[in-house]
């Protein structure tokens, strides 16, 4: 139960708890970074696969780190890309553009800190590292699909918009859409 809440959403998990065979999703609205390691093609035809994979696992886990102190949640790693997520809860008072606010910047501040451990590799090694990061805020659906490796999955526009962000941006830096520049305020 505890891996599991880990894993997905508090509300999934009871979910899944309560009715093993539910798999459906719900529309959240998200703020997501997604991150990229440069170079990462370059590095592994020049690395031995468990230097490589070291080196991912040093950099996944301070990451992990940093999800679990900002309260965010890990959504997913694809090969050298690391996916973070945090929802935002509709309304336009001031108190949900507040929490907004605070979501953005925690997601901002995990940004700098990511982007500063690839920084404190390059001084410390002969690792030529860096990253992009993409982030955005938009609708998703967020859900488990399948029965095998139970994980949350989030589909949708903003996933897409994220990974070109991502993709678009510079090494050592943060491309972030006009969505989140909003709702960061």
């Amino acid at each position: 139960e505890s891996i599991l809440k880990e894993m997905l959403t508090k509300q999934i998990a009871d979910k899944l708890l309560r009715d093993p065979i539910t798999t459906q999703g719900e529309m959240k609205t998200a703020v997501i970074l997604q991150l990229d390691i440069c170079n990462f093609t370059d590095m592994s035809q020049s690395t031995s696969p468990m230097k490589l994979a070291k080196f991912v696992h040093e950099m996944f886990a301070f990451f992990d780190q940093l999800v679990v102190e900002h309260n965010l949640l890990k959504i997913d790693t694809i090969g050298d890309a690391y996916i973070v997520a945090g929802w935002l809860e509709e309304g336009s008072d001031v108190q949900s553009k507040r929490r907004t606010r605070g979501i953005c910047l925690k997601l901002l501040t995990c940004a700098r800190e990511m982007i500063g451990k690839f920084a404190r590799c390059r001084k410390s090694s002969a690792w030529p590292c860096s990253c992009r990061i993409g982030m955005t805020v938009g609708k998703v659906a967020a859900g488990v699909l399948g029965r095998k490796q139970t994980r949350l999955h989030l589909l949708g526009e903003a996933m897409r918009e994220v990974s070109v962000l991502e993709q678009r941006g510079s090494a050592g830096s943060v491309h972030a859409s006009g969505s989140f520049m909003h709702a960061a305020g």
